[in-house]
């Protein structure tokens, strides 16, 4: 789950399109997952209302999770809620441009051979437009392009 914070307390969300990239590899001894949130600010020019977007961004994990590329990011959060681990840092992105930010982690102790992947939408935003790449344990890749409008399940999706 990615959970964002507006910080600047401006309507900015309204101009905000995300859309996310996820990967998991199952193929090596420990699993991988790469996660790229993509923002795209919208907003054409500051108003009363509308400025440089600022947010703090969570993204829960399973609790083995571990971030490996710690130094893409300046003063990283982590923290478990839920039964879950949280990464958090700060985003920004400015009035009519698009960054991508990307986490890798670790998944230790995950069963290869009954991976299942939830996908829940915060509150809020739009749909979430995203696209799941599964590299199995023998190497074979399951792609899926979705859109997530409250949550989104692997076994429920492949059960269609």
């Amino acid at each position: 789950m990615m959970v964002d914070a507006n910080l600047n307390s401006f309507k900015s969300d309204y101009y905000i399109n995300r859309s996310f990239d996820y990967t998991v590899n199952l193929s090596g001894d420990v699993p991988t997952a790469n996660l790229k949130i993509t923002y795209k600010h919208t907003g054409k020019i500051k108003d009363w209302m509308t400025k440089d977007y600022q947010s703090y961004l969570r993204i829960y994990t399973p609790a083995t999770a571990w971030l490996t590329n710690l130094n893409d990011f300046k003063n990283v959060k982590f923290g478990t809620e839920f039964g879950k681990k949280y990464f958090g840092t700060l985003v920004f992105i400015p009035l009519n441009q698009t960054k991508t930010f990307e986490f890798k982690y670790t998944l230790k102790n995950l069963d290869v051979e009954n991976y299942n992947l939830l996908i829940q939408k915060q509150s809020g935003i739009s749909d979430l437009p995203g696209k799941i790449t599964i590299i199995h344990k023998n190497g074979e890749k399951e792609i899926h392009d979705i859109e997530v409008k409250n949550k989104w399940k692997l076994s429920e999706f492949r059960n269609k």
